[in-house]
């Protein structure tokens, strides 16, 4: 992952992409992202159904949950009211690519490319606007394609990697359940263990992994 994220900011570099940047560079037309919220219906209807759960029932309202399509096109979010007057979320506009040439180097143009989760915190995002977000993101298989999952959350101090982690997969079981796919994330297909739930109970109340 390291070598794929100095590689990244090599092609940032070569491009020309100021760091200075504070947007998304590019935004899909409009006939684009109609078809992808068309193409991604029963995807977007789960993201925003499980979200909606866990935000209420784990207290995680200070997380702000993306959903982009298999082009790195935000194509749903969600900002619970506690965080929506946060100044750099209103650049998180239905529409933007979150690829490298839009955004520079990027916890969602990394798993992009690599399939893999990302994690990023701060200041490993090649652009300063996302120097103020930890997020990390994952791939979620659906129809033979690629969606990616993200959440980013202002707190930049490691141990809240852990908690993130947690989020990420109860909100991918979840969806991988709705989607009712067989192969999708074998590992992760029924909900989080009982104590895996009450870890995450426990961290939205405000302990560390540790604790």
């Amino acid at each position: 992952m390291l070598s794929s994220l100095k590689n990244s900011w090599f092609r940032c570099y070569q491009m020309g992409i100021s760091k200075k940047i504070n947007f998304p560079q590019e935004t899909a037309a409009r006939e684009i992202l109609e078809q992808s919220h068309n193409s991604n219906e029963k995807l977007i209807k789960s993201f925003n159904h499980n979200v909606e759960y866990i935000v209420k029932n784990y207290h995680l309202d200070n997380n702000c949950y993306l959903l982009f399509d298999e082009k790195g096109i935000l194509i749903k979010s969600y900002i619970p009211k506690k965080i929506k007057k946060i100044s750099y979320l209103d650049k998180l506009k239905e529409g933007v690519y979150f690829t490298e040439k839009s955004c520079g180097t990027n916890s969602v143009s990394l798993a992009m490319e690599t399939e893999e989760t990302a994690c990023f915190l701060g200041d490993e995002n090649y652009c300063e606007f996302l120097h103020h977000w930890m997020s990390i993101t994952s791939p979620v298989k659906t129809n033979n394609k690629s969606a990616y999952l993200c959440i980013l959350n202002d707190n930049l101090t490691k141990n809240k990697k852990e908690d993130l982690r947690l989020i990420l997969e109860l909100l991918r079981s979840k969806i991988s359940n709705d989607l009712n796919s067989i192969n999708y994330y074998k590992e992760n297909s029924d909900s989080l263990t009982e104590i895996r739930s009450k870890i995450l109970k426990l961290s939205a109340n405000g302990l560390t992994i540790k604790e």
